[in-house]
């Protein structure tokens, strides 16, 4: 597909996103036509708490000129709605490319008036349901896939719009609407996220796409609704002569909504000039083994068990989770009880076993107990009395508050830690957790800086302290923000012990193929193998994993192409071979190492019997690849896949599943899959 924009001729009061397909000459819209149509929409903004329209203006100029930008060249339409006394501008800029098959919008705010403004949110893009419809087909028969956090609540899944017509399907960050008739999507995606969260709502009355600050998303996650004080709506101030930018926004509309999003991955990670150039760890999780009770003696032993048996294999990470430090928010000092010596000890150790030691850590959270807390209260986020804002409760017990990066004791403060994680321990990994929950609107030290931008402010701190080798790791925050800072990031919900914490993370894998190599390098969480664990304090006792289930834990990470690490109790593992023997699978590690992420291939288009995406296929090269064959069901299931859709060519191909002796059924068209409740099947296809 071919993506244009253009105006509409008449008073330019909206502009049209027309979008004719150039990928096939086949390509249909719902009514049959060529897909040629245009998506109408208007800019807005909320300036002194009243919302301010393109249509509300008099006068609408339009330019056009050619231009070149990281992305390529091509045509640039600028319209600029004018005319309105006291008021600023608003202007939207459309860029047409040549050869890419996608548009970029972006508005902004002249503020010509002779006073300051304040602006809270930007109305980017808006279209009805009824033109939505009109281009890829009836919304009672399309899937949506709404990207938010990387542990998202509730849990990202892809949801059938017939199921909840009436429902606000919110995104933050993108949106994929896929309509299972004509195969026709449209996409649309934020292309950074610097100082504005993009958030996305599917409603009854059609899409709206606003930049905003996140007290819509902090209010349902770190919030508590008995401190409406708390809530603080981002007002950004525009002095007189000056200019405020919405964050650069990505549309699409074709029928390879697979290709789209790698496209989008692609733009994501060349103009925010991501980290992708890293090693991805493989190693040893403790929080699905201990939880919070991780202590230098079980830590030891893994450590020792992990260098005596699986580092030959590539295994050199021990990540030790929460509970080794004394209190979130002081991270270079540790559990008295639990680490009695204190880190150097255990650090020097892990060096010495040729290992990279991993810490966890929330790097914006403190706890009321916190060092902090107890003697800088100044260099907290505030509300709007004045008081430190409240973010609920640690392991439901201690409050906490967020620090404000912005604050130079709060900076010196962050400097300081990381800087004696990263040399004076010796770490080579940190985890960045939380930051969903400490990223709130409020007070900061700098004046006008949002909550993204303080967060962005705080991981270039912790960058610059740690230095380019070590690898961060961002969890729970959105997923663009911290791209070009962290080298890794988190695509799921926590896999937890459990054949349930796979089927939730799946979700999340496969809607997020496209960031691994284009973001940051995918962290799927930990597979977990043994049916021996700790019972997690916080959670009801699970049921044992079956070894079927450690299959389809260990595969599901494996597709994701990134990181690499076990969550079980190592040594405990000794009576259980079988389990053992699949971290060290040859066919599997080779899958790994290749640092690719499997594709989807159902992602938006899956049987409804199968639950969600359950087919995953990764080309090593011309004559190998692996299909990946998920069943999440609680009944057996069969799975032809066609060689055409496989795009494998002509000849003859074997099929062998990786975790058995025996072979798949296939023929000179197809292989074909059949098995029990609970299971995958890992099949290496190879050229005879």
């Amino acid at each position: 597909m071919r993506l244009l924009g253009r105006y509409l001729a008449a008073a330019f009061l909206s502009f049209s996103v027309v979008l004719p397909s150039a990928a096939r000459s086949n390509d249909k819209t719902a009514d049959g036509n060529p897909a040629q149509a245009a998506l109408e929409s208007r800019i807005g903004a909320e300036i002194d708490g009243r919302w301010l329209f393109s249509d509300d203006y008099p006068k609408h100029q339009r330019q056009q000129v050619r231009f070149h930008d990281q992305l390529g060249e091509g045509s640039v339409v600028t319209l600029r709605h004018t005319g309105r006394s006291a008021m600023p501008d608003l202007v939207a800029v459309i860029k047409r490319y040549d050869n890419r098959p996608f548009a970029t919008l972006q508005m902004r705010v002249d503020n010509n008036t002779r006073g300051k403004i304040a602006i809270s949110c930007l109305r980017l893009f808006e279209s009805s349901q009824d033109q939505l419809s009109a281009r890829i087909g009836p919304l009672t028969r399309t899937r949506i896939l709404s990207d938010s956090y990387s542990e998202d609540t509730p849990i990202l899944r892809i949801r059938d719009f017939a199921q909840a017509p009436d429902a606000d399907y919110r995104a933050v960050g993108s949106q994929l609407l896929y309509n299972r008739d004509t195969q026709t999507h449209f996409f649309v995606g934020a292309l950074a996220a610097k100082r504005w969260l993009t958030v996305i709502h599917l409603l009854p009355t059609g899409m709206t796409v606003d930049n905003v600050g996140t007290t819509e998303l902090t209010a349902g996650k770190s919030l508590s609704p008995s401190r409406p004080e708390d809530h603080v709506i981002l007002k950004i101030t525009v002095a007189p002569g000056r200019q405020l930018v919405s964050e650069p926004l990505l549309l699409a509309v074709g029928q390879d909504h697979l290709q789209t999003l790698r496209d989008y991955g692609a733009a994501v990670g060349r103009l925010n000039k991501a980290r992708v150039d890293k090693p991805a760890l493989w190693g040893w999780w403790s929080w699905t083994a201990f939880y919070d009770e991780i202590a230098e003696k079980p830590a030891t032993r893994n450590a020792n068990w992990l260098a005596d048996h699986l580092a030959s294999h590539g295994y050199r990470t021990i990540h030790l989770d929460e509970g080794y430090n004394a209190t979130r928010g002081d991270y270079d000092r540790t559990n008295p009880v639990r680490f009695p010596d204190g880190m150097q000890r255990f650090a020097s150790m892990i060096a010495q076993a040729g290992l990279t030691l991993g810490l966890w850590t929330a790097p914006f959270e403190v706890s009321r107990r916190s060092w902090v807390y107890l003697t800088h209260r100044d260099w907290l986020v505030k509300n709007l009395h004045g008081d430190p804002i409240q973010l609920g409760k640690e392991q439901g017990a201690e409050t906490l508050y967020a620090l404000d990066p912005t604050h130079p004791g709060a900076a010196r403060h962050l400097r300081d830690t990381y800087r004696t994680l990263a040399r004076n321990w010796r770490v080579g990994y940190i985890k960045l957790d939380f930051m969903e929950m400490s990223a709130v609107e409020g007070l900061h030290y700098r004046r006008d800086v949002s909550a993204l931008e303080a967060e962005r402010i705080g991981l270039a701190i912790i960058r610059a302290a740690v230095g380019d080798k070590v690898i961060l790791d961002k969890d729970g925050s959105a997923m663009l923000p911290p791209v070009g800072i962290v080298d890794a990031g988190r695509l799921s919900n926590d896999t937890e012990h459990s054949f349930a914490g796979s089927f939730d993370a799946a979700s999340g894998i496969a809607a997020r193929f496209y960031m691994n190599g284009n973001y940051f390098t995918a962290d799927p969480d930990v597979f977990c193998l043994s049916d021996h664990r700790s019972p997690d304090p916080r959670r009801e006792e699970l049921a044992p994993v079956s070894f079927e289930e450690a299959k389809i834990a260990i595969a599901l990470s494996a597709v994701a192409g990134g990181m690499f690490e076990d969550g079980d109790d190592l040594p405990a593992m000794k009576d259980e071979p079988e389990r053992l023997a699949l971290m060290t699978n040859p066919d599997l590690l080779d899958m790994v190492l290749l640092r690719r992420a499997a594709t989807p291939l159902d992602l938006m288009s899956y049987a409804e019997d199968d639950l969600q995406p359950s087919l995953f296929w990764l080309r090593e090269n011309a004559d190998t690849g692996m299909l990946s064959v998920f069943n999440w069901t609680d009944q057996p299931r069969r799975h032809e896949m066609s060689f055409d859709r496989l795009a494998l060519g002509g000849g003859s191909w074997r099929a062998r599943d990786i975790f058995a002796a025996d072979g798949i059924a296939s023929d000179a068209r197809s292989v074909i899959v059949t098995q029990p409740p609970h299971s995958v099947r890992v099949i290496r296809l190879s050229r005879d």
